[in-house]
């Protein structure tokens, strides 16, 4: 977990914002993992994550020695004040879910769903 304030002095007024950053992962007994972070930065933040919300989520879980199942969200937005002065503002939302069969010789099966949405 992160925290972070900025002050600073803006075309003459005194601008104060911040942004955090959440990250955590584990282990779901000895056969799955999940993941899950969170970013963000209010619009005058002045640091490297800057207008922006980012959230992910993710869980891995190997159900047989040759069958593995996976399935994630992630949502990204900037601009969060839709200022006109940016060029864009984009609002991105992506999921996916699937599985993996293992071969013999290296080979693998997979299928996955994915489904994408991106606005400005």
């Amino acid at each position: 977990m992160e925290y972070a304030n900025c002050n600073r002095d803006y075309n003459n007024s005194n601008v104060k914002d911040d942004a955090y950053r959440i990250e955590w992962n584990g282990k779901i007994g000895k056969k799955g993992y999940y993941s899950v972070s969170k970013f963000y930065a209010n619009p005058d933040y002045y640091g490297y994550y800057q207008d922006s919300d980012y959230s992910n989520a993710s869980l891995v879980y190997s159900f047989t020695p040759h069958l593995q199942g996976h399935i994630s969200y992630n949502k990204y937005e900037n601009n969060l004040d839709l200022r006109p002065t940016d060029p864009t503002a984009e609002r991105e939302t992506y999921w996916q879910a699937g599985a993996n069969y293992t071969l013999k010789h290296n080979y693998y099966l997979s299928i996955d769903l994915e489904n994408f949405v991106c606005r400005r």
